[in-house]
C-alpha cells in the first residue's frame, strides 16, 4: 500500500533549490531538511557554481543576511534595502552584531540590464557577468551600486532545500548534459528554454524521453507517473487530489521532499 503522504503547503510557500555551493550535499536523491549557507563576503565568492531556481515572480528562494560588526560602521539594519532577519533566522550574529535581510529585486533577462531600485539580485544574464566570473561559474550573487557590502560586513546566501530531490540520471542510454528530477524549469538567461520543454530527454538514439514535466509550483521538473511502479526506488506516486490540483491532473514522483 502506497504511504500515505501529509498535505503539501501552499504553494507560494515552497520551497525551491538548495544554495549551489553550500559546504555540504545531500547524498543524492535524498530530501535536504535543513537551509544551506554560503559565506559570499569576498567579491569572487559570489559566482555560483550551480544555477538558482527561480520561482513564478523571478526571484530565488534564498537570503542574503548581512551579519553586521557590533563596533562597524553600520550597526543596525538602517538603510532602506535592509531589514531584520525573520522565519527563524538568528537575529545576531557570533560577534555580537546584528544580522539584516538585503531586499531581493526581481531581475528581468530580457534587456540584459541590472533591475530598478537597492538590494541584491540573481544574475545569470547581464553583460558584466561573464567576464567577472571564471569559468563554469556563469551565476552570481550581485548587488546595485547603493547596496554594496561595506568592508567590515560578513555576507552570507542562505537557501532553502528543496521541495523534490535532485536525482542524477542512472540510465546509460541518455545523451550527455540532460534535465534530471529536480532540474529548474523556471525562466531563465534569454535563448534558454523553460516550462516543460526544458524536461524533455534526449536519447542515445536521438529519441525524446517525455515522462518529465514541469511542476507549476515547484518550478522543477518532475517524473509523471501512474503508480509507484513509474518512480525511482523509494519514490511514490503523489496522486492526491490536492497535488493534481495543481498540477492539472498530473501525478508526479516524489521521495517526500518538502512535505511536513
Amino acid at each position: 500500500m502506497r504511504q500515505t503522504f501529509a498535505v503539501v503547503a501552499a504553494v507560494s510557500a515552497l520551497l525551491l533549490e538548495a544554495c549551489p555551493d553550500a559546504d555540504t550535499a545531500e547524498p543524492a536523491g535524498a530530501c535536504s531538511t535543513s537551509t544551506t549557507v554560503t559565506d559570499i563576503t569576498r567579491t569572487e565568492q559570489r559566482c555560483l557554481t550551480r544555477s538558482l531556481a527561480r520561482q513564478r515572480d523571478g526571484k530565488v528562494r534564498c537570503d542574503v543576511v548581512w551579519e553586521l560588526s557590533p563596533n562597524g560602521m553600520l550597526t543596525q539594519c538602517a538603510r532602506p534595502f535592509l531589514a531584520p532577519v525573520g522565519n527563524g533566522q538568528a537575529p545576531k550574529n557570533s560577534a555580537g552584531g546584528v544580522n539584516c535581510n538585503v531586499a531581493q529585486l526581481v531581475s528581468v533577462s530580457s534587456d540584459r540590464t541590472p533591475p530598478s531600485g537597492e538590494g541584491w539580485f540573481y544574475e545569470d544574464y547581464t553583460n558584466d557577468v561573464i567576464p567577472s566570473c571564471t569559468a563554469g561559474r556563469f551565476q552570481r550573487v550581485a548587488f546595485t551600486a547603493a547596496a554594496q557590502p561595506p568592508a567590515d560586513v560578513t555576507v552570507k546566501l542562505e537557501c532553502a532545500p528543496p521541495p523534490i530531490a535532485m536525482l542524477p540520471e542512472s540510465r546509460t542510454n541518455v545523451a550527455p548534459n540532460q534535465p534530471t528530477i529536480g532540474l529548474s524549469c523556471g525562466p531563465g538567461p534569454t535563448g534558454t528554454i523553460s516550462g516543460d520543454a526544458a524536461c524533455v530527454i534526449v536519447l542515445t538514439d536521438a529519441s525524446r524521453d517525455l515522462s518529465m514535466f514541469c511542476h507549476p509550483g515547484f518550478v522543477v521538473c518532475v517524473r509523471g507517473c501512474s503508480s509507484d511502479a513509474d518512480c525511482p526506488s523509494g519514490w511514490m506516486c503523489d496522486d492526491r487530489p490536492e497535488s493534481l490540483a495543481g498540477t492539472q491532473g498530473k501525478a508526479f514522483c516524489t521521495s517526500g521532499c518538502g512535505e511536513e
